[in-house]
């Protein structure tokens, strides 16, 4: 029976808030999955200038407002019409201002940080308007260049649900497909992309390939700091020609190059230079751009006479570019043109990145997998006996980890192949967990003697050791993703089979003390890495037992305690709080610890009280706030009245929505590390 069952999307525009507008890289209790409800349940559009959504009262209207960043004394009117009533908000020049997305940063490299965006509510919702109206033309915009490997070719009409990348209940397929959708609410992406989804299905295709038989050498570009140095105003100049578009300012400002710059701008406090980090709608805009630069260096090199697929093949995801070539003349022709083409965009590349290979062209990387590869094959497996004993219904099966010598093994690799844990990380702890999968079937398989459950612990355990040394040279929030789906993987098991009854305490302790000792090593005394979070939440998977102490705790997310109470020495941005109030809960354990962090909230709220209006982190974190059952009414009221809400609409607004974004309640972490695993769309 095939493992994939394709579903057919039939959900509104709306959806674009769940594919489209956010980074990868929240924290996993983070998701716009009922914001999106609300949305759609209240009828809530951007449609030019005006803001309309189904009347139902007061509350509702002064709690869209809230979440818009439209000032309180803003009239709505209420209209009625075929029997529909409908709240308006008309909106003149001074209420569109700009919105501010809260930055955050998680680890790009080693010695990296990366900032990345969370855009204003109010900003998500022009982005679906915008959507909604030129869906079209983005498609049409950006399938201009014969080099992109990855760009919008349709909007997407059905999803792939594949049951082989669930962490639990793998054998029942059916109950994966769910009456209210929430399959659909995973989606990662609005439109369907070709050619690839990933760089690195690039490296084993047929087009590699062909290209490397055509041509002796390989050479790689990138362009220098790409989403930072966008320049919007040069959308317009990619879609009508520099000189046209700098002679006709005022016309282009009603056009789709004008409204995308203006979005663009809109999200990002009003800046020209540079855009959002994170948002798949960025990376589109990025695309219209980049495609135009392709589109002149194609021409630029024909009229010197070189011919594409002849004379070179350039390939471009993103903004890295692939040049196969067999004479260094045309490499040199071709790199000129790049930079010339690029400069007229106010872009460059980044000489740092260059790279040249040789035929056969096989990079280290790829030498690295394969080694890696081999190397679990051998190691993390059963020897299964292929015959069954008399009187016994299995095979006997024999399994040994050892995890001193798979990590000497692991950085032997590294070592001959000239490769470092980050270039590898995501592919081999990809690999570990399809491993684990393969190693609990063939346990379900054997016959269960004396010593069976105690060596498949035993090797199970060592495998933790192994993938969390691996990971902890390296942490980023994709390789935590992953050690989070194994260490889930393997607690599901162990929570379900009777083996657990005997083992899961010694499985919980290692997953413990090994997520303590990374917490401890990374820990600033100051806040909380999105990396850490993820991991708390992971502890918290493992029961009272193995809560982390309350002054630990607080060090880790920069309380200090003293005189027998919590002070915050620096400000703890919103990820971090509500990371931290799901993991206290109301526990007892952590009185000392909440009350400080509520009077924390209070003190950003007050300093940000003439500047909330626009402003993503806190609106984020004001929702969130009032719908958490561990933050005290009070406090909730405060957080409203900054707002100009009264305190008696406090429980009138949580019947407007259980959730906001963070799901504070029924938390399922294998659901949604199985949301954060990309689904296929066609």
């Amino acid at each position: 029976m095939s493992r994939k069952k394709a579903l057919s999307i039939n959900f509104p525009i709306e959806r674009v808030v769940l594919s489209d507008v956010l980074p990868y890289e929240v924290p996993i209790v983070f998701s716009n999955r009922y914001f999106y409800r609300f949305l759609c349940e209240h009828n809530i559009k951007f449609n030019g200038n005006t803001i309309s959504w189904t009347t139902k009262d007061e509350v509702l209207d002064n709690l869209v407002k809230m979440i818009l960043g439209v000032q309180p004394s803003k009239v709505v009117k209420h209209v009625t019409e075929d029997g529909d009533s409908n709240s308006l908000i008309c909106l003149d020049k001074s209420d569109f201002v700009h919105t501010v997305p809260f930055i955050f940063s998680t680890t790009h490299k080693q010695d990296q940080l990366r900032q990345l965006s969370l855009m204003h509510p109010k900003g998500q919702l022009l982005v679906v308007d915008f959507y909604d109206q030129y869906k079209d033309l983005m498609i049409y915009y950006t399938g201009r260049s014969e080099f992109s490997l990855r760009s919008p070719k349709r909007v997407a009409g059905c999803t792939y649900i594949d049951f082989r990348s669930q962490i639990e209940r793998q054998d029942k397929s059916d109950a994966l497909v769910e009456v209210d959708g929430e399959n659909y609410e995973n989606l990662k992406s609005f439109f369907v992309y070709e050619r690839f989804s990933n760089v690195f299905k690039f490296y084993e295709s047929r087009e590699h390939l062909r290209s490397e038989r055509d041509f002796r050498n390989l050479t790689k570009f990138d362009v220098s700091g790409c989403f930072d140095s966008i320049y919007t105003h040069s959308l317009a100049w990619a879609i009508y020609g520099k000189d046209f578009a700098k002679q006709n300012l005022k016309p282009i400002l009603g056009s789709f190059a004008g409204k995308f710059d203006s979005l663009m701008q809109k999200l990002n406090h009003n800046e020209t230079n540079g855009i959002l980090i994170g948002p798949e709608v960025s990376r589109i805009f990025a695309e219209i751009i980049l495609q135009a630069v392709d589109t002149e260096i194609s021409g630029k090199l024909l009229e010197k006479g070189y011919v594409h697929n002849s004379d070179f093949k350039i390939y471009r995801y993103v903004d890295d570019y692939f040049v196969f070539y067999n004479n260094e003349e045309v490499c040199h022709q071709i790199k000129m043109t790049l930079q010339e083409s690029l400069k007229l965009y106010k872009l460059s590349l980044n000489k740092g990145k260059e790279e040249t290979l040789q035929r056969p062209i096989i990079t280290p990387i790829s030498i690295a997998k394969k080694r890696i590869s081999d190397l679990f094959d051998r190691t993390l497996a059963y020897e299964i006996s292929s015959e069954i004993k008399d009187g016994e219904k299995f095979p006997r099966g024999e399994i040994y980890i050892g995890r001193s010598s798979l990590i000497t093994d692991f950085k032997s690799i590294l070592a001959t192949s000239g490769v470092n844990y980050g270039e590898i990380l995501n592919y081999s702890l990809s690999v570990v967990e399809r491993k684990v999968g393969s190693l609990i079937e063939s346990y379900k398989k054997i016959e269960n003697l004396s010593g069976t459950d105690k060596s498949f612990s035993k090797s199970i355990e060592a495998l933790l050791g192994f993938v969390f040394f691996i990971y902890a040279v390296s942490p980023k929030v994709n390789t935590t993703i992953k050690l989070c789906r194994i260490c889930q993987r393997i607690l599901s098991f162990y929570k379900s089979d009777p083996i657990g009854l005997s083992y899961e305490a010694s499985i919980s302790q290692v997953i413990y003390e090994r997520c303590r000792s990374i917490m401890d090593h990374n820990s600033d005394g100051k806040t909380a890495k999105i990396e850490t979070m993820y991991l708390l939440v992971l502890m918290r998977q493992l029961g009272k037992n193995y809560r982390i102490d309350e002054k630990v705790l607080g060090h880790s997310f920069g309380f200090d305690f003293s005189d027998g109470q919590f002070q915050k020495k620096s400000s703890l941005d919103y990820f971090s709080i509500v990371t931290l109030f799901f993991y206290i809960e109301k526990k007892t354990r952590y009185s000392q610890l909440r009350t400080a962090l509520e009077k924390h909230i209070l003190e950003r709220f007050r300093l940000k009280q003439d500047s909330l209006i626009g402003d993503s982190e806190m609106v984020h974190l004001a929702l969130d706030l009032t719908a958490c059952p561990f933050v005290s009414n009070e406090t909730k009221i405060r957080i409203l009245e900054q707002y100009g809400l009264p305190k008696n609409y406090l429980l009138r607004v949580k019947k407007y929505s259980e959730y906001w974004f963070t799901k504070w309640g029924d938390f399922d972490f294998s659901k949604e590390l199985d949301a954060k695993v990309s689904q296929e769309v066609y």
